[in-house]
Parts: C-alpha cells; sequence; structure tokens
C-alpha cells in the first residue's frame, strides 16, 4: 500500500475532512491516512496548487495526493487523476489544480475519473461533495492497490486546464516577479523568483547587501522600501524587514517576527508585481 494524503480548503471545523477519511479509512483500515493541510484558502485554487507542487517531492514515489479545492464543484469541470513524472498520484478536480505539478515536477500521464463506476456507492444522487464520493473514493482504491491507474478512466482528451500566470523574468538590475503566497501563520511573502535568477541578477549569496524592493498592485505602488538580503530570520533585530531564500528555493519577504502581509496591506497573485533591484542602478 501507498501513503494517501489529502489536502484541502475544508478546515476542520466542519465534518468535511474527516468524512474524506473515513471512507479511506472504510475501502482499508491499514492505508496510512495524512494530512497535508486542510487550511488553504477558501476557493484559492492557485494556492492549493503551490502547497501541492511544493510539498509532493518530499513524499516517496507511489504516494497518492487527494486534492480538493472545488468551487465549481458539481459544475462541468472534469475530474482527473495523474500520474507525476516522479511517480506521484493526484486525484482532483481539472480546475487549475495541476498548474504547478505540470511546470515544477511534470506530469507522465493523466486520465480521466470515469465517475460511473469509481464513486462511493449509494452517492451517485449528491453533487456538492466530490472530495468525498469521488475523490477520496478513487484514491484509497488506488493507494491501496485496489485498482489500477489504468482502472480510473479512459485517457484525457483535452489539455488539463491551467492557471495563467506570469514567469519572473530578469532586467540588467533588477528581478520582477509576483506575490505568489503567503506563509501562515507568519505573514511572510512568498514570491515565484528563484534564488538563483536573484543572485545571478541582484548579488549572492545573502549577506546582508541592501536591495530596493517595490510592491504594485494593478500597477500602482502599494510599498516601496530598500531591505537587506539575508540567509534567515535572525540575521535582523526583531520588527525589521529582510529578503530571504525561503525552503522551497524562491525569494521571500519578511518581518522578523511580525506579520509583513498584514502589516503593508498585501495580498496574493498575479497582479500583485514585485521587483528587487540594486541598490544605486535607475530604471531604464
Amino acid at each position: 500500500m501507498n501513503a494517501l494524503i489529502f489536502l484541502s480548503d475544508f478546515g476542520l471545523k466542519e465534518r468535511f475532512a474527516a468524512s474524506m477519511k473515513g471512507v479511506a479509512y472504510s475501502i482499508h483500515p491499514g492505508l496510512p491516512i495524512f494530512d497535508l493541510t486542510h487550511e488553504v484558502s477558501p476557493f484559492n485554487i492557485w494556492e492549493g496548487s503551490q502547497i501541492l507542487s511544493e510539498t509532493m517531492k518530499y513524499w516517496p514515489a507511489g504516494s497518492v495526493f487527494v486534492a480538493v479545492v472545488d468551487p465549481g464543484v458539481g459544475g462541468p469541470r472534469k475530474s482527473a487523476a495523474v500520474e507525476t513524472q516522479a511517480g506521484h498520484y493526484v486525484i482532483c478536480p481539472d480546475n487549475g489544480l495541476l498548474t504547478l505539478v505540470q511546470d515544477n515536477i511534470g506530469i507522465l500521464r493523466a486520465r480521466e475519473i470515469d465517475e460511473t463506476i469509481n464513486r462511493l456507492p449509494g452517492s451517485s444522487h449528491m453533487h456538492t461533495f466530490h472530495g468525498r464520493d469521488i475523490y477520496a473514493y478513487t484514491g484509497a482504491r488506488l493507494a491501496a492497490g485496489i485498482i489500477g491507474f489504468e482502472d480510473i478512466g479512459p485517457e484525457f482528451n483535452q489539455p488539463l486546464v491551467r492557471i495563467d500566470y506570469p514567469k519572473a523574468a530578469a532586467g540588467r538590475d533588477s528581478v520582477t516577479g509576483f506575490i505568489s503566497g503567503v506563509e501562515y501563520p507568519y505573514g511572510n511573502l512568498k514570491t515565484n523568483v528563484p534564488v538563483s535568477l536573484f543572485e545571478e541578477v541582484i548579488g549572492g549569496p545573502p549577506c546582508g547587501q541592501p536591495v530596493e524592493t517595490s510592491i504594485k498592485y494593478k500597477n500602482r505602488a502599494r510599498f516601496r522600501e530598500t531591505i537587506p538580503y539575508v540567509a534567515a530570520f535572525d540575521f535582523v533585530p526583531i520588527q525589521k524587514k529582510l529578503i530571504y531564500p525561503d525552503s522551497a528555493g524562491y525569494i521571500g519577504l519578511s518581518v522578523n517576527q511580525d506579520n509583513f502581509a498584514e502589516k503593508y496591506k498585501i495580498k496574493t497573485g498575479p497582479v500583485w508585481i514585485v521587483e528587487f533591484r540594486k541598490e544605486g542602478s535607475h530604471a531604464g
């Protein structure tokens, strides 16, 4: 048997996460079941995709991820099962959740879940909890070896749904990207700027050099300040800002022992553009 790992935006107050795990446990009581998180921001498909892709590589090949951030549940969106280039499996709605898995890990093959056979018995009249009735049921049977990947359904006959997002880009003295996430509960800002690109243009490794940093929302300035690039939080005093290489290999922004996102009212997504520039250089 392989590990079964759940990700959702359900939270833990209601019955939803426990119901999915109950279905999986009923499939096979010996199945190793884990939670990745159930605290994805409600309806935030991008955030779910990012957390999934950044965590998956630390699990062994054969692990099955059931990912449910599904604001379109019951609608026309398809249900997907994929095998990654690294040998993991993901069971989820085809609504963009697989975007960063595809880009950062690679997808070897994809199948559309046949919901007429891969569905919790007695649930065909229910249309608002596919996480329990289809995804947990199918994922548990796959992880337990009751079905193979080919038994899930036919091969996908169209490209998987993707979320469009701007790639990090380098200028002569600057790097631009966007605020791709917030690390809760601390409020650190995640960016899509790779550490390697940042250090190639701005300099590194981190040793405290000042970096002109600006954040815009829909082309309107929301933050601008010069911040040191350091290796970790303790290299600056408490309540001071820092730029640092995060544990996923991207550039992060933080206020040591404070919440950057809340303090400066910064949110996430492709419309939140961040620019890092060598101190003293000039645009143009």
